[in-house]
């Protein structure tokens, strides 16, 4: 199983950087901003295009877990309550402190995830996700890289 995050680009491109540092440091198990680094020159994730050709930023990495279905859902539903990636003297937040304090400022739902749901999926989905956000347990069907030009 190899858990897929995407974000619609347009919507990717509408947050603000002081916002994204703090946001690719949510996942539990994996560090965004490492991930990237390691995809390609320019830091970024790979476009996909959903089955009606939007395209979106996608992560796909197998140390997602249904957690962080939970923070994307509640933290992308409500970004004005993300506390701020740096302490009071300016210095960034570690991993840990962060997500503490958006586990502080965010009511995460786990979910009873009925019998035949995608588990990341209906998560994501009650905490609120909109729209832009999708999660699956794995690469969904009929979603294609998109070509670069």
């Amino acid at each position: 199983m190899i858990a897929f995050l995407a974000v619609a680009t347009a919507a990717r491109a509408q947050i603000p950087d002081s916002l994204r540092v703090v946001l690719r440091l949510l996942p539990t198990a994996v560090d965004l901003a490492t991930l990237e680094q390691t995809l390609d020159d320019a830091h970024e994730p790979p476009t996909w295009l959903d089955p009606n050709g939007v395209p979106h930023s996608v992560y796909y990495d197998g140390r997602f877990g249904v957690e962080d279905a939970a923070l994307a859902g509640a933290v992308l539903s409500n970004l004005s309550k993300l506390p701020s990636g740096m302490d009071t003297k300016g210095n960034p937040k570690g991993k840990a402190t962060l997500l503490a304090e958006v586990r502080a400022a965010y009511n995460l739902v786990l979910p009873d995830v009925p019998e035949g749901e995608d588990p990341f999926a209906y998560t994501l989905a009650a905490n609120g996700a909109p729209v832009a956000v999708k999660m699956y347990a794995d690469i969904p069907y009929r979603w294609s890289v998109m070509e670069q030009t």
